[in-house]
């Protein structure tokens, strides 16, 4: 029985200009939906919100789409009416009751039998308070509603879990994505094990925004669709530079198909209930990344993120990420604008906001490495990791989304304790990981009673918002890249693809010389040929 005296197996009788008029039995009812409430005495459409109980489901509440009912009131309890559908089949009727024609819907016996029902049920049971579905927000009536965030963690690839984000709202991160879902392959079968693994939520788990890729916008529409009611916004992942997203063409690789880029924006911005939002690398032309931005805003992008790199800056070609141009796409536009790029600890966060005037600061190798990233103080290593375990129980996270995290999260750890990596590398349970773990942590505060440090003298890691000292093996840190290193990568790329370009470019021009050449020189045809006819000649002036 549910709150509004609904048995489970009532009969209901619906009507309505496109279904007629129908008897169905709702003894199913974790598939049916909330249609109206109404008295004994008539029928009502409202807005109104409905709890019902079932076996299947639990309490759940449905909301109705407008559609008239009937009801024998024999199977109601005395003033409320409860009426439930399948699918939307009748547009919403925004009168408080039926009218004469209406009524006349209705069979004599059943409605003298509502009559009846009114007349003995005493005073009418109030209608429910009625409740407008709230409108779509849009730019910074959206970045309010969710908190105006300030710390993000990015979307990544199998990394952004559920368990993840929690740890990451834990410690300071305002905002969270899920991991990257590709559209195709989660609407073809959303229920398999990868695409659970990929979005799992909990009532707690928000703010959080869901990105998809993909290239086919009636595709992406349909997949985000299916969870819209799950997040507060999509995001449109226009930034994977990976050789994964180039085969698949979507991400980074849409960069010049502008036309397709803003029908996979419009087309989720016109379909969805929620807010779109996008996630862009930039131009190595400033001004055509501007002109980027704008185009995605005009499409109907409700907040975009900027990473300060370009599709070529990736792995040991990463460098800095250009800040200046993350400047000037936010002052060219009228929503929020979200920095990605040179985050290596919290006080980067508020020298980022201070030299781009960004709204929010979003996070993705920092939080990996350290998720604690956007709090202040230190945190040591064992300790984060056993909360980590016990979140990771808690949401039932696989294995191998917990063991990936703990190779970034010991990266300063398991260069010291090589069999450790090698342990971890090789277990293949939860309770094989927690047992190295166990082992680490003895090590650990071992290190840290003796004063033990990692490198003689300290390194210098070369923050933008100042630089410092590594901190020790045992406390929580970014993975901070030597620069110099990096550019001499750099350069060592870049002259072979020079050298390479060079040699090519000389077989080229061999290839053509020679070809100029061999067309210039006679054939050994020709040549025989022509000494043939001179031969004739003589002969025939010999004769004469």
């Amino acid at each position: 029985m549910c709150a509004t005296g609904l048995r489970a197996t009532s009969r209901v009788q619906l009507q309505g200009p496109q279904c007629g008029s129908r008897r169905v039995r709702n003894n199913h009812c974790q598939r049916l939906s909330i249609m109206s409430v109404s008295d004994s005495r008539g029928l009502q459409n409202c807005s109104s919100r409905v709890r019902l109980k079932s076996r299947a489901t639990g309490w759940k509440t449905w909301y109705r789409s407008g559609l008239r009912a009937a009801a024998r009131p024999c199977h109601f309890s005395p003033g409320v009416l409860t009426v439930w559908r399948r699918v939307c089949v009748a547009p919403i009727r925004t009168s408080c009751g039926p009218s004469t024609a209406e009524r006349g819907t209705l069979s004599t016996q059943e409605s003298t039998m509502a009559d009846a029902g009114a007349s003995t049920a005493g005073p009418a049971v109030a209608d429910p308070v009625q409740k407008t579905p709230p409108q779509k927000l849009g730019g910074y009536e959206f970045w309010r509603h969710i908190g105006s965030p300030r710390t993000i963690v990015a979307p990544m690839v199998d990394q952004s879990e559920l368990a993840w984000r929690e740890l990451s709202r834990r410690y300071g991160a305002d905002l969270c994505y899920t991991p990257m879902i590709n559209s195709g392959v989660f609407l073809r079968n959303p229920n398999s094990k990868k695409s659970g693994k990929v979005f799992t939520t909990c009532p707690e788990d928000r703010p959080l925004i869901a990105q998809f890729c993909g290239n086919d916008p009636e595709t992406v529409l349909a997949a985000a669709r299916s969870i819209q009611d799950q997040v507060d916004a999509v995001d449109l992942n226009f930034g994977c530079p990976q050789n994964i997203a180039r085969k698949g063409r979507y991400g980074a690789f849409l960069m010049e198909e502008w036309d397709l880029i803003s029908r996979l924006v419009r087309t989720l911005h016109e379909g969805l209930d929620v807010p779109v939002t996008c996630k862009i690398r930039m131009f190595p032309e400033r001004e055509k990344t501007i002109e980027y931005a704008k185009m995605i805003e005009a499409s109907g992008c409700q907040m975009l993120t900027v990473h300060g790199r370009t599709i070529k800056q990736k792995g040991q070609l990463s460098g800095l990420a250009d800040w200046e141009t993350i400047k000037a796409v936010k002052e060219a536009l009228s929503i929020p604008v979200v920095a990605n790029g040179n985050i290596l600890y919290e006080e980067d966060v508020d020298e980022c906001i201070r030299q781009t005037g960004v709204d929010g600061v979003m996070s993705a190798e920092a939080n990996l490495t350290n998720p604690t990233v956007f709090s202040k103080g230190q945190h040591k290593v064992w300790e984060i990791t056993e909360e980590y375990f016990d979140i990771a129980k808690k949401h039932k996270t696989p294995w191998g989304f917990v063991k990936a995290h703990l190779f970034k999260l010991w990266h300063a750890c398991l260069p010291r304790y090589v069999d450790l990596r090698d342990q971890l590398g090789r277990s293949n349970t939860m309770e094989a990981g927690k047992a190295v773990a166990a082992i680490l942590k003895e090590r650990l505060i071992q290190a840290e009673a003796a004063g033990e440090t990692l490198d003689e003298p300290p390194r210098l890691h070369a923050a933008q918002s100042g630089p410092r000292k590594a901190a020790p093996f045992w406390i929580c840190q970014p993975r901070v890249r030597d620069l110099e290193k990096d550019k001499r990568v750099v350069q060592e790329n870049q002259e072979r693809s020079a050298a390479a370009a060079a040699a090519k470019a000389a077989a080229k021009a061999a290839a053509s010389a020679s070809s100029t050449e061999q067309a210039r020189r006679p054939s050994t045809e020709d040549l025989d040929g022509h000494a043939d006819k001179r031969a004739r000649t003589e002969t025939t002036v010999q004769t004469s």
